[in-house]
């Protein structure tokens, strides 16, 4: 009675965990679900890139049709150039959209003057007129038939430079004539590339201009706010999970995604109008980029912080400080614009991101080799951002390129990235937690000799107390314990020191904190198992009392090892019982519910390994015993596993042979070859070789019964001989 009790609380407590792990995946899924699907509106802004769409049906009163071509440009300055009557023959072409840098026109800094003549014809329209000279770097002032219509920016002295504003001038209806008119733009550059970048400038109807750019502007506020909610949603499940601390640093990724994107509309400049405010929120959000991409991916994967990190993010502290500083002395005059950009960013900030980058390539190597899909998915986000970083570079900072920016989509790219991992991680952690939670419900039979406390970590987690109730559930609510525990199991054997776990648990405090931490988790964690002796503290180590706590897998390799020693003896039915014993034990990969913990990733290879020899001593006693129909499924086990194992290969060949199927063995042989040859280069082993030419010889299509080759069985070695040699240390 009181074991019903007992299993039915911890049911209803277990209950409630349900409910927190499953609305938790929903949360996280949703939340992937919803980024998955701004991937297909973030297409929409590459194709409309702040340019306005244009008709070239000029006979209509909302006619828009461009500028390109016509234009004349000089170096200089004199206010005649803006009249409508000056002769402007001797000035040289030039094509609206790229620098005059990039046109051979020379690295020039000051004032520069545009021209374009416009026939009547062209602004025949019954409505307002309006022209859209797109972004001008730095300031300019735009003159319709000699009279000034609008400006951004100011020239020397005082200058304001504003090239990210987009300039859209109304063209009062008197200014029109019936004959010549003149648009004359004068520019004012005040350093790096200078004249009217960019879009190709557009005239037409003001009202249908305005509207056409305002709606470009406004998808990327769409992505604002929707990167913006996620991040305030991630940190609410934050703070009610501290623990999870990989939910603090997508919130600030999310809330930088919505800073880059903010730069992408102009609508940024309603809120505050200031080009030199935007600009060091840019430099900023990039400053903080590098620090917080490896933040969230130590954190991610659990990595053990290294001695370089410490002064890398001192380091991005001081550049943000710097550039603080530099702000306020240009807001005095006493710097240049465009010195601290050029500065800051070409010689502090670039460098800044190798560290963080290498680390990372270092991370996604290592796991790409393990095949982590989750590691996959980061990779390919993160070669995205790095892409976008690289064509930004070239684009806006070193000017070697001209193209449009991609850093928003890259950061916007890699959120999405990032979301599905987290969601990922977190469904898998529900499915491996969701079926033992609710094993409390039934009794798991224990043995009279079996230990109080029986750890399974092959698959997902299962803990299980002398009663056979599972504890899993209470291990997963608090991270620290549930971490504390890992480390445990994967120091069975020998135990760890005790500063050693302090500092993988809480690896920025101080050494004294760190020490009376762990005392105290120590303590939390001995109380779910009711029990003060399941850890014990033995020569400064902390470990798994191996007296209380019994692992699946240190059973798993203490069975293998004795069945390896029977097997030698000869006692081939004893040895294959107890591989059978060891191999049910193998429920799943080693710390399969937490396939990134790094310090199980050696013992995972190894466990693996040792299931793999396990499997192929029992084909050695298949293939002794000439259990054909056994040696092929044990066959298939293995290359389910590896299926470059030729050893397994050459048991399926005989399985065939000795059923009398000669032709598929043939066909199965040539894959063989096919695939040793394409992913490691190498023709199959000589005794592999060998087998098939007995096969050929001694078993016809008819089976064992067959009588073609069965004359040259006196001068050859028979298959069934050849089997004897394949059997090692049995035979």
């Amino acid at each position: 009675m009181n074991s019903c009790n007992l299993a039915e609380n911890s049911c209803n407590s277990d209950s409630g965990l349900i409910y927190l792990m499953d609305r938790q995946v929903k949360q996280d899924r949703w939340r992937a679900v919803t980024l998955y699907f701004s991937i297909i509106l973030m297409a929409y802004p590459f194709f409309l890139n702040g340019e306005p769409a244009f008709s070239n049906n000029k006979d209509t009163a909302t006619a828009i049709f461009p500028l390109s071509t016509g234009w004349k440009f000089k170096f200089g300055d004199n206010p005649g150039y803006a009249t409508i009557n000056f002769n402007d023959d001797n000035w040289r072409s030039i094509q609206p959209g790229l620098s005059w840098e990039k046109q051979g026109f020379g690295d020039y800094d000051g004032t520069a003057w545009y021209r374009i003549k416009i026939p009547s014809e062209d602004l025949k329209s019954k409505k307002t007129l309006g022209v859209n000279l797109g972004k001008i770097d730095d300031a300019d002032e735009a003159y319709f038939n000699g009279t000034l219509i609008g400006q951004t920016g100011k020239p020397f002295p005082g200058r304001i430079p504003r090239p990210d504003k987009t300039r859209i001038y109304k063209i009062p209806p008197h200014l029109v004539n019936h004959g010549k008119n003149v648009l004359a733009v004068r520019i004012f550059d005040t350093g790096g590339q200078g004249g009217i970048k960019g879009a190709v400038p557009l005239i037409g109807n003001f009202k249908e201009l305005t509207e056409s750019f305002n709606t470009s502007q406004f998808v990327p506020l769409v992505f604002v706010g929707l990167f913006f909610f996620a991040g305030l949603y991630s940190i609410l499940f934050y703070l009610q999970m501290p623990d999870n601390r990989e939910h603090l640093y997508f919130f600030l990724l999310s809330f930088l995604a919505g800073l880059f994107i903010a730069e992408l509309s102009e609508f940024r400049f309603y809120i505050i109008d200031n080009y030199r405010f935007w600009n060091t929120i840019e430099i900023l959000s990039g400053i903080a980029l590098g620090p917080l991409l490896l933040r969230f991916h130590c954190v991610f994967y659990r990595l053990h912080e290294t001695i370089f990190e410490r002064p890398y993010y001192l380091y991005n502290a001081l550049l943000a400080a710097v550039l603080i500083l530099i702000v306020a002395l240009t807001q005095t005059g006493l710097m240049p614009d465009n010195e601290y950009h050029d500065i800051l960013v070409n010689y502090f900030w670039v460098p800044s991101l190798i560290f963080p980058l290498a680390r990372m390539s270092r991370l996604f190597y290592r796991q790409i080799r393990r095949r982590n899909k989750n590691v996959m998915i980061l990779t390919a986000a993160t070669a995205v951002l790095v892409f976008s970083i690289t064509n930004d570079l070239a684009i806006v900072q070193l000017e070697w390129i001209d193209g449009t920016r991609m850093l928003p989509y890259g950061v916007a790219f890699f959120i999405i990235g990032v979301a599905t991992a987290i969601a990922a991680k977190y469904a898998r952690l529900q499915q491996a937690t969701k079926g033992l939670l609710r094993v409390p419900m039934v009794r798991m039979e224990i043995g009279a000799d079996s230990p109080p406390v029986r750890i399974n970590c092959f698959g997902m987690l299962e803990i299980f107390d002398a009663d056979g109730l599972a504890l899993s559930a209470e291990m997963i609510q608090k991270r620290k314990r549930f971490e504390l525990l890992k480390i445990l199991l994967v120091n069975f054997k020998r135990g760890v020191r005790k500063e050693e776990a302090a500092a993988m648990l809480w690896p920025g405090a101080s050494f004294s904190q760190s020490i009376s931490n762990l005392k105290s988790l120590l303590h939390r964690l001995r109380a779910i198992f009711s029990n003060s002796r399941v850890i014990v503290l033995e020569n400064e180590h902390i470990r798994l009392n191996p007296e209380i706590v019994q692992t699946d897998f240190s059973l798993f390799e203490k069975l293998y090892d004795e069945a390896e020693d029977i097997i030698k003896s000869g006692n081939f039915d004893v040895g294959e019982k107890t591989l059978k014993e060891a191999l049910d034990l193998y429920g799943g990969d080693f710390f399969d519910f937490d396939p990134n913990f790094e310090l199980a990733i050696s013992i995972r290879e190894r466990l693996g390994q040792k299931r793999k020899l396990a499997l192929l001593s029992l084909g050695k006693i298949y293939l002794f015993a000439e259990r054909v129909e056994d040696l092929m499924d044990n066959a298939r086990k293995i290359l389910a596993i590896d299926d470059l194992e030729e050893e397994a290969w050459r048991f399926l060949l005989i399985g065939l042979a000795l059923k009398g199927k000669r032709n598929e063995a043939m066909a199965r042989y040539e894959d063989l070859k096919a695939k040793l040859m394409g992913e490691l280069a190498v023709s199959p082993d000589p005794l592999t070789i060998e087998l098939m030419k007995r096969i050929k010889l001694n078993y016809p299509e008819s089976g064992l019964n067959g009588k073609a080759g069965l004359e040259n069985a006196d001068r050859e070695i028979s298959v069934h001989q050849l089997m004897r040699s394949l059997l090692g240390n049995i035979s």
